[in-house]
């Protein structure tokens, strides 16, 4: 979703998860999002979901990670689960390490993803997180161009885990969320592609030579490849006149 600040993302990540889950295509969520709107999920829940439903969510601002850790398992009872980007990051890590017998060792576990190809760092995501018995097939992340990648940037520990969460291999429903998704070169837009369709978008150099030539007629070619993956749009101005 590529929309900007009070555009309504949030009411369309929610809105996606509980038309997936009526019709039995997902289960449980994962959202990542800045800790100042942690909070805001709850009340926009409490607002716009259906309360004959029974969803239960946790989006504790400031839990411990052991709260955490209780509300990602299947059994503790949240159909969504809001946590901040860095909370996630570290506590995939942490499960990581310990299903690989590295048990306390984040380092280890961001090293251990880092030194990963894509396919099988969402593989060993998924691994880690069904050996704590967490299972979850819709993933949204909010604000997703800290996540970014694009050529001779160095993959991040937050790029890396929060990449695996949505790759196919742990969620079949998946929401990106920036306004700027693609703001540099042409192969962040490649990234962009690559997380949401890691089946076809799968060479960056071809992208690049596809894309990074004529200023505008690139521009315009890649919305067009971007279209069938991508809400955009912008929000009304607030409070002017004409």
């Amino acid at each position: 979703v590529n929309k900007g600040v009070g555009s309504g993302k949030s009411l369309m990540a929610i809105a996606g998860f509980t038309h997936l889950h009526s019709k039995g295509l997902v289960k449980r969520g994962i959202f990542a999002v800045p800790s100042a709107v942690q909070q805001q999920f709850g009340g926009e829940m409490l607002r716009f979901t259906d309360p004959k439903k029974g969803y239960s969510w946790f989006n504790k601002g400031g839990a411990s990670k052991a709260e955490r850790m209780a509300a990602y398992r299947d059994d503790g009872g949240h159909h969504v689960v809001v946590v901040t980007h860095q909370a996630l990051r570290d506590d995939i890590a942490d499960m990581v390490a310990a299903h690989n017998g590295h048990d306390g060792d984040t380092d280890w576990g961001h090293a251990h993803l880092l030194e990963q190809h894509p396919d099988d760092r969402a593989v060993t995501v998924k691994k880690a997180l069904g050996h704590h018995g967490i299972n979850f097939d819709y993933t949204v992340i909010d604000e997703s161009q800290y996540t970014s990648g694009r050529q001779g940037k160095e993959t991040s520990g937050m790029q890396s885990t929060l990449d695996a969460m949505i790759h196919p291999a742990n969620s079949s429903h998946g929401m990106l969320m920036s306004g700027t998704p693609v703001k540099n070169d042409p192969t962040e837009g490649y990234d962009l592609m690559r997380k949401l369709r890691p089946d076809k978008y799968r060479d960056s150099a071809e992208y690049k030579k596809r894309y990074g030539t004529d200023p505008y007629g690139s521009k315009v070619a890649m919305q067009r490849d971007m279209a069938p993956n991508v809400i955009a749009g912008s929000a009304p101005p607030q409070g002017v006149t004409p």
